[in-house]
């Protein structure tokens, strides 16, 4: 069989893989797919190293931008706080420093715990006040001052001093006041939220309180539904 001019430019023209045998179409198919995939998952891998040095960047800006912020916070607090006088009078009319001294800014977040800090006690609540008479003059007893509210659950300790770092005078024992227990703690015992207004202790306490009154909550709506109002007297 002779191929003429006509039929061999005819299949010239025609598209690869037309006209060959149908053992070497399939083999021409396989290398197309091939790399046709081979191709896509490069293409997909780029994408997926794309998103992740993506996500990784955002992960680095949210936290740089949650440390600016809890530096203008501190740098905030730090401006709120009131100056304190650092002597009182005696009831022999003498002169001595106060108890504790407040922190100056600017404040770390937290306290580190340490072994000196963990083997020092706590002093009293009455032994921690700067002025005990103040609270018969309306008078907060760390800053001898009425410019802000002192509430009546804060044992005469008003609402800057409460949110201050003290620092304890001889021992350098550095404490806060905790708004669940109502007097002063270490402040390494707030953990992470070093400036938070309860101890982590309070906070494990409040979270277990809230996350068993949610549950109580569930129960008592699944009840609901399960046993409606008025389904005891259709029955009967």
């Amino acid at each position: 069989f002779v191929w003429s001019q006509q039929a061999t430019n005819a299949l010239s023209m025609l598209p690869a893989g037309v006209g060959l045998p149908f053992n070497d179409v399939m083999h021409t198919n396989k290398e197309v797919v091939a790399k046709a995939s081979e191709s896509t998952n490069k293409v997909s891998s780029t994408t997926e190293v794309a998103r992740d040095s993506t996500k990784v960047d955002d992960i680095e800006e949210k936290k740089t931008a949650k440390s600016k912020i809890d530096e203008v916070l501190r740098a905030k607090e730090g401006t709120k706080q009131k100056k304190v006088k650092t002597v009182r009078t005696t009831k022999y009319r003498t002169l001595e420093i106060v108890p504790c001294l407040k922190l100056e800014p600017p404040l770390p977040p937290r306290c580190e715990e340490s072994e000196t800090s963990k083997q020092t006690q706590l002093p009293q609540f009455v032994e921690l006040v700067n002025f005990p008479q103040a609270r018969y003059f309306n008078n907060c007893v760390m800053c001898d001052d009425n410019e802000f509210t002192i509430p009546k659950q804060n044992k005469g300790v008003c609402n800057n001093c409460d949110t201050s770092i003290w620092v304890v005078s001889g021992s350098g024992l550095q404490v806060k006041w905790c708004k669940g227990c109502k007097n002063f703690r270490k402040w390494y015992e707030f953990g992470a939220k070093g400036h938070s207004s309860k101890c982590e202790c309070c906070r494990t306490q409040q979270a277990a309180r809230y996350a068993q009154a949610k549950k109580e909550k569930a129960q008592k709506e699944t009840l609901a539904k399960t046993n409606p109002i008025g389904t005891d007297d259709a029955t009967a």
